[in-house]
């Protein structure tokens, strides 16, 4: 695959497109330290989740991803255990539903990955031009104030999209979800559900 017309897509070339075979770096980038990390493969580590932070070199932020902000208790335990074992004992919950793993060391990585795994979660295309997470009411299936719980259509289209745009999902009458490239909401009008889809400046949608 030919270099692309901006450094994005020009690092992705040099993976015949494919951003998720970064993967196949990791082995020898573990064995040979962090200093051996190119421009172009700390961009792609992004694919994967994984970020390299300039202001603490050699310790790394690792993105979990996360439809509609849904855990359970075991995820987050099994969260806060390879925080404490491995990173700096701190997470951050991110504005679109996520949580960040800060100050671990590119060497365990794989054993973050199996972690995680056992909880069924993952940090699978949390960065770059990925669709980074499906947003939605995080009291879906809860309050009173919902028409419908659309987390089982974020969960559906989480396993199938492909892109950057940062949708969401809003089934209540709460101001929730509002940060999101394309903004799904629901209302009922004339005895009918209706679900409207917006977009606009600065990423954010009117309410309905």
């Amino acid at each position: 695959m030919r270099a692309g017309n901006n450094s994005i897509e020009t690092c992705k070339a040099m993976k015949d497109g494919d951003g998720l075979r970064i993967r196949e770096d990791l082995p020898r980038v573990v064995e040979q330290g962090y200093e051996s990390l190119t421009q172009e493969q700390k961009q792609l580590l992004k694919w994967v989740g994984v970020f390299f932070r300039e202001p603490t070199p050699g310790r790394f932020m690792m993105r979990i991803r996360m439809p509609n902000g849904f855990t359970n208790s075991e995820q987050l335990r099994a969260i806060a255990d390879v925080s404490r074992q491995l990173g700096n004992k701190v997470l951050d919950i991110t504005t679109r539903q996520q949580i960040e793993l800060r100050g671990f060391a590119i060497e365990n990585v794989q054993k973050i990955w199996e972690k995680l795994r056992s909880v069924h979660l993952h940090s699978l295309q949390t960065g770059m031009d990925n669709v980074r997470n499906i947003n939605g009411c995080p009291l879906a299936g809860l309050t009173e104030n919902e028409l419908l719980d659309a987390s089982p259509v974020v969960f559906e289209l989480d396993s199938i999209i492909v892109g950057k745009e940062i949708t969401g999902y809003r089934s209540c009458a709460r101001q929730s979800g509002r940060t999101r490239r394309l903004q799904h909401s629901c209302r009922r009008q004339d005895g009918f559900r209706r679900i409207y889809s917006g977009s606009g400046p600065k990423c954010f949608c009117r309410s309905l």
